[in-house]
């Protein structure tokens, strides 16, 4: 195969932190995701408030994701979710995939009354960027943060 038609993906030297948190889709608390979350950014560096806000934001959209499921009648259906989560000198990077149907979790009417999801509006407001993409039957989102 030529080389002009191979896929060639830059490879990132100053990565050397990283975490793989896996949650089962038949979950039925994801409390442990912000836990694993916010004590890796805090033992790597982060400020407190921002490993705090990153790890409940990722929380919330995976409790988010496995709801739509239940909703959806697919509690019953294989699937996973896991999340790669970076530290790199002066960036968070977070990247939250599961194997299922489209649906992003970053589209959604605030309320007040219930604060639903409080975490992804927080960080919103200050990731450098936040996006969704869907491919190959994998939902993607992904995070990334200057600290």
């Amino acid at each position: 195969m030529p080389f002009d038609r191979l896929l060639a993906l830059k490879t990132d030297a100053e990565r050397t932190v990283a975490m793989d948190v896996s949650i089962p889709t038949d979950a039925r608390d994801v409390t442990f995701v912000s836990e694993k979350l916010q004590t890796f950014f805090t033992e790597n560096g982060a400020k407190p408030r921002v490993a705090y806000e990153v790890a409940l934001c990722m929380e919330e959209i995976a409790a988010d994701y496995l709801s739509n499921r239940q909703a959806r009648g697919l509690s019953g259906k294989k699937a996973y979710m896991d999340i790669k989560a970076f530290r790199d000198a002066g960036k968070i990077e977070i990247i939250l995939r599961n194997y299922d149907d489209p649906y992003n979790p970053l589209v959604f009417e605030r309320d007040d009354e219930t604060f639903a999801k409080i975490g992804v509006t927080m960080v919103q407001r200050f990731a450098r960027d936040i996006t969704y993409s869907y491919s190959y039957h994998l939902n993607v989102v992904s995070v990334v943060i200057d600290a």
